[in-house]
Order: structure tokens, then C-alpha cells, then sequence
């Protein structure tokens, strides 16, 4: 099927360049002239090339940053890598690798405790939300992770004040509004509920 489709492509022949400028520039290696010429196009054909380009550069670039050896910008870039494709325990070993480059960074800490809590690995991102919140008591995005992960351990009763806490700090974060209804309705509060899950 694929060589029949190449074939098939093949038969087309080469791109009007005045057409399909974006095109002609892919296919010839000027990813930066494909850049430039869709920086204000919006036409799903120009945000294709704009994406493919776009690809093709990131890769080069963390090619040549791989060839350095190890750094902390890589393990974050293929641990990003991995999360975006749902492997997150390949991700949480690239950013432990990042971390040992750089003991103590906040980022990379938060970055490991969120994506064990993504992992849905809820009994293993308990202690590290509670160690970043420790570290970092403003961020109200912290209070969600933690509280919906005792929502999700069933201790609805502790993670009720934690979700609360999120939204005293920030009062548009729908996922906490989301987790505290559901929350409140296992607690058997639904008319508290509704307004948080509307």
C-alpha cells in the first residue's frame, strides 16, 4: 500500500513553487524559509508545512545538543518527548537524569512530581506533592495535584481542604473546581457540590 501511494505521489510530479511555496522549501531542506513564509498564514495546508518544518529543525538542533553529551536541556527535551506520547516512566527517568546534572532544581522537582502524578502512580506522587508544596505554598496548582490525589487515594475527607486551598489562590482553575465537586459529592455534599461543577 505505501509503495503504491508513493508511486501514486510520485506521478504528481514536483509542487507549483508559486502555489505551494511552503512546499517547495520543505522538500528542498530551507526549513527557516518555510518558517518565514507561513509566520502569518493560517490555512491548515501552511500550519502543516509550518509544523513539519518546525519538527525537522527541533530535531537537528537536540541532535546536535545530544552529540555534546548529557546536558539538563536534553533530558527535559526527550522527557517532554515522552510525556507528550503518554510514556511517563520513561519521562520521570529523564527528568531524574536532569536533576542528578542539577541536584535542587525546583523546575525539574515539580516536573518529576507532576508527571508521577500524570503516571496515575497516586501513592508515589503523595510525598512528592506535599514535598513542593512544602517548597512552594503559593502555587495553587500544587493544592489541586495533592488534593485530587488524596481524592483519588479515597481520603476525600483530606483532600477536600487542599482543593479549597487551590482555589483561594486561584479561583479560575476549573480542574480544581472539577475535583473539589466530585469531592464534595463522595462526601455527600451535593448541594456545595453544584456550583463548583458548574
Amino acid at each position: 500500500w505505501a509503495a503504491a501511494e508513493d508511486k501514486q505521489e510520485a506521478a504528481l510530479g514536483n509542487p507549483d513553487c508559486a502555489a505551494a511555496p511552503a512546499e517547495c522549501k520543505f522538500r528542498t531542506g530551507h526549513y527557516d524559509d518555510v518558517l518565514t513564509v507561513t509566520s502569518a498564514a493560517k490555512s491548515p495546508e501552511a500550519l502543516y508545512w509550518r509544523a513539519k518544518a518546525s519538527n525537522v529543525l527541533a530535531s537537528e538542533a537536540f541532535g546536535r545538543l545530544a552529540a555534546l553529551g548529557p546536558s539538563v536541556p536534553l533530558h527535559r527535551f526527550q522527557a517532554e518527548q515522552h510525556r507528550t506520547q503518554g510514556r511517563h516512566k520513561e519521562a520521570i527517568q529523564e527528568l531524574k537524569s536532569a536533576l542528578a546534572l542539577q541536584p535542587g532544581d525546583i523546575a525539574i522537582e515539580q516536573e518529576i512530581a507532576n508527571t508521577v502524578y500524570l503516571s496515575r502512580d497516586y501513592t508515589a506522587a503523595e510525598p512528592l506533592l506535599r514535598e513542593m508544596l512544602k517548597k512552594q505554598p503559593d502555587v495553587a496548582e500544587n493544592y489541586f495535584l495533592l488534593g485530587d490525589t488524596l481524592l483519588q487515594l479515597q481520603r476525600t475527607d483530606e483532600g477536600i481542604p487542599l482543593l479549597r486551598a487551590a482555589l483561594e489562590r486561584n479561583p479560575k482553575l476549573l480542574p480544581a473546581h472539577s475535583a473539589l465537586g466530585r469531592a464534595l459529592m463522595q462526601a455527600g455534599e451535593a448541594q456545595k457540590a453544584i456550583p463548583h461543577l458548574q
